[in-house]
């Protein structure tokens, strides 16, 4: 059984997986041999949303873009005992332990279609 891992090759534009399970790694990009890493994005996520992700009915993130998200960039969903909003008003932040990995696939970036400048819409796929 493989379990590929997605690159994406920002110089070269170029994509392709790596069969992890039989203990490849990332050597770098097969097509112009660069050896860029490919950034993976921690984000706190609520429950309820975290849930929908996991489960293949939600495909897409709605994020403020302070962090430089690109296509071919992965994100690590860490699902969170207390929702963000719960959290402005004191609640600790503490993780469920449950975790969910996707590749950017596509990124709608704004001001665009309502989303307002700074945010972004991520859409993904699971890892």
């Amino acid at each position: 059984m493989s379990a590929d891992q997605e690159y994406y090759c920002k110089k070269c534009k170029h994509s392709w997986s790596v069969d992890v399970a039989n203990g490849a790694t990332f050597t770098g990009c097969p097509n112009c041999k660069s050896n860029m890493p490919v950034k993976t994005h921690e984000l706190k996520t609520d429950s309820f949303v975290f849930d929908s992700v996991v489960m293949g009915y939600k495909t897409y993130e709605i994020r403020k873009n302070d962090r430089d998200f690109t296509v071919g960039e992965s994100v690590l969903l860490k699902e969170t005992k207390y929702t963000g909003e719960e959290m402005k008003s004191g609640a600790p932040l503490v993780y469920t332990g449950r975790e969910f990995k996707a590749l950017i696939t596509h990124l709608l970036q704004g001001p665009v279609y309502g989303l307002q400048e700074g945010w972004a819409i991520l859409s993904i796929k699971p890892l």
